[in-house]
């Protein structure tokens, strides 16, 4: 039995499809799906990738081990003695420079020597290394992870400046795809005007009212007229594969299907809908060329002050 249901997917769709594309609607999806800017945000990851790199530098650092040894005394010669030496340590390299460790030692069986027994409870021990001057508050692997984090905040801009980019070319593209659609409508109203005015001339001429060169004329101008339309019909399918090329699908693997021209929006509200994604909140202090800029200048500080801590005793 026919489930009339089942075509409620298709009519849906065939109403999207109809439907007039919105720029915020197809501003999101560039910033979606446009391989520069999903390139970007990738930059942005392989930052925050280095980020974490730099910091296992500080994380906590396990050894473990233990030696056995046989060997034979010159005080009981022709026996042979045996030794465990067991040793664990936990070792943590602090922001500041101080390398802190905690373990314990266990030597068990024949020692070689007095100063290494370590009895039967063995022997635990807490250490701190503290640089004097060198690698003191600076050293290098925290400068490699300041510049790391600093890395990100330049991914950062360097994504708002890919975002400023693509979607003002795609926001011009689009404007000029339904700026030419609208040339297009109305450049076919001129050519239906001038046709039904050449009809009515023709008309007046054969009725004696008008002389014969009025009708030539009518007939120019609607020749006139359709060479106009073929021109913006030209320029309509160039701007539709200008804006093919934005329009990319989820996976990545191509550009979408161009849209209907039942699908061009009115031409009135585009700056209203443009304001919210591509309007920086101040006109300088908020660019990501300046921030970009001013990250970098902290980068150098940072190497300026590994220099530094390399001339030191």
């Amino acid at each position: 039995m026919f489930n009339p249901a089942c075509l409620l997917p298709v009519f849906a769709a065939l109403q999207s499809q109809s439907a007039p594309l919105s720029l915020r609607d197809y501003l999101e999806g560039v910033d979606r799906n446009f391989p520069k800017v999903v390139s970007a945000r990738l930059e942005a990851d392989l930052a925050q990738a280095k980020t974490q790199e730099k910091r296992g530098a500080f994380d906590p650092v396990l050894a473990a081990g233990t030696d056995y040894l046989r060997y034979n005394s010159s005080s009981t010669a022709g026996k042979a003695l045996e030794t465990n030496m067991t040793a664990g340590t936990v070792e943590v390299l602090s922001r500041s420079g101080i390398k802190y460790a905690l373990g314990t030692r266990l030597n068990s069986g024949s020692v070689k020597s007095p100063g290494s027994s370590t009895g039967t409870l063995g022997e635990y021990f807490v250490t701190a290394k503290v640089p004097l001057l060198r690698d003191r508050l600076v050293n290098a692997k925290l400068t490699s992870e300041r510049q790391a984090i600093l890395g990100e905040a330049v991914a950062d801009q360097y994504i708002r400046e890919v975002r400023i980019e693509q979607l003002g070319k795609a926001a011009k593209v689009f404007v000029d795809w339904s700026a030419s659609a609208e040339k297009l409508r109305l450049s076919k109203e001129l050519l239906d005007t001038a046709s039904d005015r050449a009809i009515f001339v023709g008309k007046r001429v054969d009725a004696g009212a008008a002389p014969e060169i009025e009708r030539t004329e009518a007939k120019a101008e609607v020749f006139r007229r359709q060479g106009i339309l073929e021109q913006v019909e030209r320029e309509v399918q160039r701007a539709e594969i200008l804006l093919q090329s934005f329009t990319w699908d989820q996976t990545g693997t191509g550009a979408m299907a161009v849209a209907d021209r039942k699908q061009v929006p009115e031409f009135r509200y585009y700056d209203r809908a443009m304001r919210p994604l591509l309007t920086p909140q101040t006109l300088l202090q908020d660019r990501p060329e300046v921030l970009g800029i001013q990250v970098a200048k902290d980068i150098v500080s940072l190497e300026l002050d590994v220099a530094r801590n390399d001339r030191r005793p």
